[in-house]
């Protein structure tokens, strides 16, 4: 039996977060802790956007201009009958066609979310990445990312590196795989607000 409608969940998660992320900031994971005692892990890695240049037919340079101008006129009779005819002038390098400087795009983070106490995955909305902080955490404190309609938000409010960063990813994260690895440490109000709809064949928990 097929249902008309797939079934949504409206996932909701609020609280303090502990994100760890590699100087590059490629990829993050971290824990979340609410004030229900609820818990639950975010994985995200950076998928880096190439915005490419629009595609120019037949570009012409300046060069191919002046030459084309100068090849017309040496084949032209009328201008070579025409001893008084004024010198061609080379075109003006306004006239040349050039391609429009590429435009920047943004990254952003695709980013799974676990329930500790269900064990249900979600995959959140996707998420923008803002530029990234110096590796000194100097311009770190801020809202580091949020998705484009505002449905996750992550407000940094501490950063945390080299020895005290292990301290806390120790503390809160207990990975120690990621220790001694140059880690940083992000912490701060992390809000997620959204509606998460069940895919074809997806197993919901109850």
């Amino acid at each position: 039996m097929r249902l008309s409608s797939s079934p949504v969940t409206q996932v909701d998660a609020q609280g303090t977060a502990y994100l760890c992320f590699p100087e590059d900031h490629s990829w993050f994971q971290g824990n979340i802790s609410t004030d229900d005692e609820s818990n639950y892990s975010l994985y995200g890695e950076r998928v880096t956007v190439k915005q490419p240049a629009t595609e120019q037919k037949n570009p012409v340079s300046t060069e191919q201009i002046i030459a084309t101008d100068i090849d017309t006129n040496k084949i032209n009779p009328k201008a070579e009958e025409n001893n008084n005819a004024a010198p061609v002038a080379a075109a003006p390098e306004e006239t040349a066609v050039l391609p429009p400087p590429e435009e920047e795009a943004d990254d952003y983070y695709r980013v799974t979310m676990i329930d500790h106490f269900s064990g249900q995955k979600y995959i959140l909305p996707k998420i923008i990445a803002n530029k990234q902080p110096n590796q000194d955490g100097s311009s770190g404190v801020g809202n580091l990312f949020a998705s484009q309609h505002e449905e996750v938000t992550f407000e940094v409010e501490n950063v945390y590196k080299g020895q005290k960063a292990d301290i806390m990813i120790h503390r809160y994260l207990g990975s120690p795989s990621l220790l001694g690895k140059k880690c940083l440490l992000y912490t701060g109000q992390i809000n997620i607000l959204f509606n998460d709809t069940a895919e074809t064949g997806r197993s919901w928990s109850l």
